[in-house]
């Protein structure tokens, strides 16, 4: 035996067929013989005598929303709108698949087509129940809605419709704005004075609320700022009388202690007066003759030391005068005719050019060493003179103060020690300002020197780019030029041998005069610059092996 002939009876006759409906689909067959049911299982059928109709077992869910002007009304007359949620399926059982077919029919297969059908009476429940509870509650106990809905139409539906409701679900709850709703309507009315009612109450409370937390918060900063301030008031209080207490100590201890000290101070400061006058004389003294020392040695060192540079430069000059000879020698072979031609209007025009420069320089030489000596033996006799007065000024005011000190005692030698300090300071300030008049001078007498090296170096370029015409031409030039420095050494070395001079005289007995002489050596510094720059012969007597 076969497995289809094990599973399935043999068919009452001909043309029947035996069907089997899905696992979630129930059958029902009506004509001869009845209505019959199939649940989980096959029937046989001809389709001669019989009618076969599929009903869906399937859960179906059906979503029901009531909002704005279709918004259920509470037992409070609010207006709640609502969306909820109901599972139901035909009964599986013979009496529930009949009784679905015969009312709902192929509605089952579609949960849409089954909606429209049923959803007057989901809606009709969920109003009575709504009516009969009030708005808070309807939000608060959802689960109590839905049971309540679950419980008013589950037999309703069994009965009538073969369905089962398995669950209800109320998904969202909440009252409708005021603003949806009619206020001609009585029942809207009375919802929206309550809710007016309702708010307006719960806007004052929590306006009262939030007032009385300011307060509260406001009480306790309040107590809070004030017992901060008795604390800090209570800790200013004793810290004032610490402090007064520490600057009263202070002070009078203080007051003991200089006491004190000024007592030895002036004690002291008359015996370092007496011994630093005695060694400030020993270091002047000292000072100046190493300085004079240093002096002698320094001109002895570079007046050494230019006869060197000045013989080396002699030799140099004499190999180029040699050089430049034979090459001179050589071109005037190959443009004799030319030079013969305009020798004569050249060596005329040099010889002028160069009496007149060597007229100019040789006179602003002359004028401006007379001057610069003049103006330093001046200066120096303005400040020698200066010195004397005050040192026998202060000399004899200090003689006076002495015989004033052994009349009047230790408060009078401290009186006169300030005046002296006083009259020294403004001593050493005028002496300040005399030196700084005489570095100024220096510095625009060695400005003046620069000016003089810059029209030397003028001129000498003036007489080279004549002499670029033709090489004899510039032979002659060139020893023009060496005339015209030995000239200028002449004046310069003077100026020296002026500078070394008075060099020596300035040795004053104060530190300030140090500087003057440091500054005179610079100034012969600056001087001896521009004799070898200019590559001038320190000796009068040189001549290069020229002859005018």
């Amino acid at each position: 035996m076969s497995e289809k002939e094990k599973f399935e009876p043999k068919p009452p006759g001909e043309g029947y067929v035996y069907i089997k409906p899905m696992a979630n689909r129930a059958l029902i067959r009506t004509g001869d013989g009845g209505a019959r049911v199939a649940i989980g299982g096959g029937i046989w059928y001809n389709p001669d005598i019989h009618e076969v109709k599929e009903i869906s077992l399937n859960l179906m869910k059906i979503v029901i929303i009531r909002e704005t002007q279709d918004a259920l009304t509470t037992l409070d007359f609010n207006r709640a709108d609502i969306e909820s949620v109901f599972y139901m399926r035909v009964q599986p059982n013979e009496k529930g698949v009949l009784t679905a077919g015969q009312v709902l029919g192929d509605k089952t297969l579609s949960p849409e087509m089954l909606t429209e059908l049923i959803e007057g009476k989901l809606d009709g429940a969920l109003r009575a129940v709504a009516a009969q509870i009030e708005i808070k509650d309807l939000i608060q106990k959802r689960h109590e809605l839905a049971d309540a809905v679950q419980e008013a139409i589950g037999d309703n539906l069994l009965e009538e419709n073969g369905l089962l409701l398995e669950n209800v679900v109320i998904t969202r709850v909440n009252q409708t704005p005021v603003e949806t709703l009619n206020p001609e309507n009585q029942f809207d009315a009375q919802g929206i004075r309550a809710i007016t009612a309702i708010t307006t109450a719960m806007a004052v409370e929590t306006e009262k609320l939030r007032m009385d937390q300011e307060v509260a918060v406001k009480e306790i900063d309040v107590n809070a700022e004030k017992e901060k301030l008795d604390l800090e008031q209570n800790l200013a209080y004793k810290q004032a009388e610490q402090q007064r207490n520490i600057i009263t100590f202070s002070a009078e201890q203080q007051a003991e202690t200089t006491k004190f000290q000024y007592q030895m101070e002036q004690s002291v400061k008359q015996r370092e007066y007496e011994m630093k006058r005695e060694v400030e004389k020993a270091r002047i003294s000292q000072e100046q003759i190493v300085q004079e020392r240093d002096i002698e040695k320094t001109m002895f060192v570079e007046t050494a030391r230019i006869a060197q540079e000045q013989a080396v430069k002699e030799r140099d000059i004499e190999r180029t005068l040699q050089v430049e000879k034979a090459r001179i020698a050589q071109e005037q072979t190959v443009r004799q005719r030319d030079i013969e031609k305009n020798l004569v209007i050249e060596t005329a025009q040099i010889d002028q050019t160069r009496q007149v420069q060597e007229a100019e320089i040789q006179k602003n030489l002359i004028v401006e060493t007379a001057r610069i000596a003049q103006e330093q033996a001046v200066k120096e006799r303005d400040i020698e003179r200066t010195l004397h007065v005050e040192r026998a000024r202060i000399a004899q005011e200090q003689e006076v103060q002495t015989r004033d000190i052994e009349k009047n005692g230790v408060i009078e030698t401290a009186r006169i020690e300030q005046s002296r300090q006083v009259q020294e300071a403004d001593i050493r300030r005028g002496l300040a300002v005399d030196l700084a008049n005489v570095n100024a001078e220096l510095e625009r007498e060695k400005n003046a020197v620069a000016v003089t090296k810059n029209q030397l170096e003028l001129k000498r370029r003036l007489i080279a780019e004549a002499a670029e015409h033709h090489h004899w031409v510039a032979m002659h030039t060139r020893l023009a030029i060496f005339t015209l420095r030995h000239l200028d050494a002449e004046m310069i070395v003077n100026v020296i041998k002026s500078f070394s001079s008075e060099h020596a005289k300035i040795a004053v007995d104060t530190q300030k005069n140090a500087l003057i002489i440091r500054d005179v050596e610079d100034c012969i510094k600056d001087v001896e610059t521009i004799i070898e720059k200019l590559d001038v012969p320190q000796d009068n007597s040189a001549t290069f092996g020229i002859t005018e």
